[in-house]
């Protein structure tokens, strides 16, 4: 049993059911599970009693959870005294869309943290991030996949929807959604089929038999725009990616319809990292989240998951 299996009980008790605590702690609920059956393995006894709704502490439990509040309360003087203000470093990856909208806030507010926080970030696909942190060749990454398995854990951030983006000669925003089977009549440009994107715009045309005007595969954003600005070309992506040209007018956007193509954007961690270091990471993530929802300029809403 290790500090992360006490904080795991720890959270369990406060919060009083698995759920929630999987919710706030940001792992699977099987995954929380397993851990808390070590942890009363190594107590030789139950430590919670499953109740209908929840769970309460055993008598066991009951006198186990001062000492374990006070191991990490203990751990956390202890770090905060070895890191004085270092702070920590992190490793993230991006896709295209966070990329333009939350790293900026992001590296912003992380180095005005206490313990300050030091992120390089790199950019790539869902696919070529995942690979990297399970590698551990990143920490830490921002993509459409939510995986939780014994390497990967994933905070649900927020979700999207899919619009189709073209100059506003082409795309009429005051035409309002578009159906998915009428995208199939604009030239369209777009991420190589490595993006969940991509896949998630395929799964839809293959399922209707429908055949998509597929000009080019693009990835740089900065490409894509320019093939949508000097070519007529237009893009399925999240309205966030142009967010800019969109406000000025020079880019019309309409959310695609029937179905609606929704993408959650997650936080990945290699289950690795240091423990408050990644809670410090997904506490400014969810801040800034929680921010941009409120303030409805990307289209974010919470997490569908």
């Amino acid at each position: 049993m290790d500090i992360r299996h006490l904080k795991y009980f720890v959270k369990v008790a406060e919060a009083g059911s698995f759920v929630a605590a999987s919710r706030e702690l940001g792992i699977s609920q099987p995954s929380l599970s397993s851990r808390i059956k070590e942890v009363e393995a190594w107590a030789n006894q139950p430590l919670f009693r499953r109740l209908a709704r929840g769970v309460a502490l055993t008598e066991a439990g009951d006198r186990l959870l001062p000492h374990a509040r006070e191991l990490l309360a203990a751990m956390e003087r202890a770090e905060k005294a070895v890191l004085g203000e270092t702070g920590y470093a992190l490793s993230l990856g991006v896709t295209p869309t966070p990329g333009v909208t939350l790293v900026p806030q992001l590296l912003t507010v992380s180095a005005q943290s206490h313990p300050p926080f030091s992120i390089q970030v790199q950019q790539g696909s869902s696919d070529e991030l995942l690979d990297l942190v399970s590698r551990g060749r990143l920490d830490s990454a921002l993509c459409y996949r939510v995986i939780n398995n014994e390497t990967l854990v994933t905070v649900p951030l927020y979700s999207e929807d899919l619009v189709l983006v073209g100059i506003s000669s082409l795309v009429d925003t005051g035409a309002g959604d578009v159906p998915f089977d009428e995208i199939a009549r604009f030239p369209l440009v777009l991420d190589p089929r490595s993006h969940a994107t991509r896949r998630r715009i395929e799964e839809v045309a293959f399922k209707r038999k429908l055949h998509l005007e597929i000009k080019l595969e693009v990835e740089p954003a900065n490409a894509k725009r320019a093939m949508i600005e000097g070519q007529g070309f237009c893009a399925v992506v999240p309205k966030a990616l142009y967010i800019d040209a969109i406000r000025s007018g020079q880019f019309g956007f309409r959310r695609v319809v029937d179905p609606v193509l929704s993408m959650t954007m997650g936080l990945v961690v290699n289950s690795a990292i240091k423990q408050r270091a990644f809670e410090g990471l997904r506490d400014l993530l969810k801040q800034l989240v929680h921010a941009n929802i409120k303030d409805d300029v990307f289209g974010w809403r919470p997490p569908d998951l």
